[in-house]
């Protein structure tokens, strides 16, 4: 069996623990796309919290579900995301998105995708910030560009008309109680 040892970007999607010390991780990777890992021990494992940004070296071996990985270090550090309460709601429902949509290799979908996350990260606005990229995103696969605001029901409506097998958002309802706990608080 033929391996290629790799180094990429990658952002982590989603994390799922297995067995003692270890997790499998889905990342979305610069060169080949969506994959999964066993990430083992406590020293590699700080390093895959969702919507971390990494560089990984592994090695690849297409026929296998699940690779093996051999170094991971932070591409990107967030100053607020990772550390911000109110930020959190908002980067769940963009993991939320991401995962339903980030699948084939892209570089420049990668690199959009990495931007949105470190303005999000800085966003004195997160909700306006979450939006546009949602709707950028929205307009970089196929979708009807528009430059008007879109409320999430629209969003989600636009995302669903474009990914099969779409899933509703769940975090959506976050984000929704928490706008409406801040217009209640400036009323």
């Amino acid at each position: 069996m033929s391996q290629q040892e790799i180094k990429t970007p990658a952002l982590v999607l989603s994390t799922l623990p297995y067995e003692d010390h270890k997790l499998i991780a889905h990342l979305y990777t610069r060169e080949l796309g969506r994959l999964s890992f066993i990430v083992s021990g406590p020293k590699r494992r700080r390093y895959f919290q969702r919507g971390a940004l990494l560089n990984i070296r592994f090695y690849y071996k297409p026929q296998r579900e699940v690779q093996r990985l051999i170094e991971a270090d932070w591409l990107a550090l967030y100053e607020n995301l990772h550390h911000e309460v109110a930020l959190m709601p908002y980067l769940l429902l963009m993991l939320e998105v991401l995962n339903q949509i980030l699948l084939a290799p892209d570089e420049a979908l990668f690199d959009f995708v990495v931007e949105g996350f470190l303005t999000l990260d800085k966003a004195s606005d997160p909700e306006a910030v979450l939006k546009s990229f949602l709707t950028q995103i929205i307009g970089r696969m196929g979708g009807e560009s528009t430059s008007l605001p879109m409320d999430w029901a629209q969003i989600e409506a636009h995302l669903a008309a474009l990914i099969p097998n779409w899933r509703p958002l769940k975090t959506l309802s976050i984000i929704s109680n928490l706008s409406l706990s801040l217009h209640d608080r400036q009323s």
